[in-house]
């Protein structure tokens, strides 16, 4: 796992509360962690302190950081995102895969300021997991609706996300998406000895956008059977697709760019061992001259392309709206 210097910090806010928490690198006995879409990829570990802050703090912090400039500004093209849900369409066809979830990109050029626009994520999601990081000289921003696994004590939970409403209705394709995301999380649970308690599937609204979501819970298994399990969901077929290889090797043979943090998962660990982890959606790098975002859509045999196109701009509205 890489190391990383002190002057890497995390600011984040969990769903439904309002109290800001501050994570800093150095001495300290929590943790904080930052995975990439990519399981072989090296997971970003880092020691420190979590503190409780106030809104009033964020601009001293924020007047201290330094934005890069960006090296790529190359947006996903419409054409081809189309093409490429036609290709996984085919294959699904034949029986490659059941689902894959393809992601796309999209550049957007403006002065940015990182206060501003943070603030207003908080303001405009208070369901999701909105932070800021600053590591490694990178800013990314996000406010995640998705829980990876969350441990509190002897008890654990998670979610099955994924099916979005499109005009005012969940179609039947994203119903058999939902239930796909369900048979994948309790397959991993069940495989890793894990009696589950399954809650009843609702609407759940991020922004503008409103998925299915089915949560689950569960009792510990004892700390590192409890942290494996988060390489065993990860990443779900909310992200990845079903089964995981397959869908996988399509999306590394066939999407055109690295996922790199978009699609991972983040969030503290606590010196007793509780954590709450967060799938990285909705989220955008930000450079000094512009934002690249991200954000992807489940694909089955019943997918319509220009709907999926529709449905990814409307997930990066998230950030794009607090960029103006």
């Amino acid at each position: 796992m890489e190391s990383t210097p002190f002057q890497n910090i995390v600011i984040y806010r969990l769903p439904h509360q309002k109290q800001l928490q501050l994570f800093r690198s150095g001495e300290g006995n929590s943790k904080f962690v930052f995975s990439k879409f990519l399981k072989e990829s090296k997971q970003i570990t880092m020691l420190g302190q979590v503190q409780a802050i106030n809104e009033e703090k964020l601009e001293s912090i924020f007047s201290d950081l330094v934005l890069l400039s960006s090296s790529d500004c190359r947006s996903s093209k419409k054409e081809e995102y189309i093409d490429l849900v036609d290709l996984a369409k085919s294959c699904i066809q034949s029986g490659q895969f059941d689902k894959v979830v393809l992601a796309s990109k999209k550049w957007v050029s403006s002065d940015i300021d990182v206060l501003k626009i943070y603030a207003e994520l908080l303001e405009k999601n208070p369901n999701a997991f909105v932070y800021a990081s600053f590591i490694d000289g990178e800013i990314m921003i996000g406010a995640s609706p998705e829980l990876l696994l969350e441990r509190d004590a002897e008890q654990l939970q998670t979610v099955a996300l994924g099916g979005t409403e499109t005009r005012g209705v969940y179609s039947e394709k994203e119903k058999i998406e939902h239930q796909q995301i369900q048979a994948y999380i309790e397959s991993v649970l069940k495989g890793n000895g894990y009696n589950f308690i399954k809650h009843e599937t609702n609407s759940f609204k991020a922004a503008s956008v409103s998925h299915l979501i089915t949560p689950y819970s569960m009792k510990s298994k004892g700390l590192d059977n409890d942290l494996d399990l988060i390489t065993q969901l990860h990443p779900t077929s909310a992200i990845c697709g079903l089964p995981y290889q397959e869908s996988l090797d399509f999306i590394k043979d066939n999407e055109g760019f690295d996922r790199r943090f978009y699609a991972g998962y983040l969030g503290a660990v606590e010196a007793n061992g509780n954590f709450k982890l967060y799938v990285n959606l909705r989220c955008a790098q930000l450079y000094k001259d512009g934002a690249m975002l991200y954000a992807g859509a489940g694909i089955n045999e019943l997918s319509s392309a220009e709907d999926e196109w529709a449905e990814i701009n409307n997930k990066m509205q998230t950030i794009a709206q607090c960029l103006k």
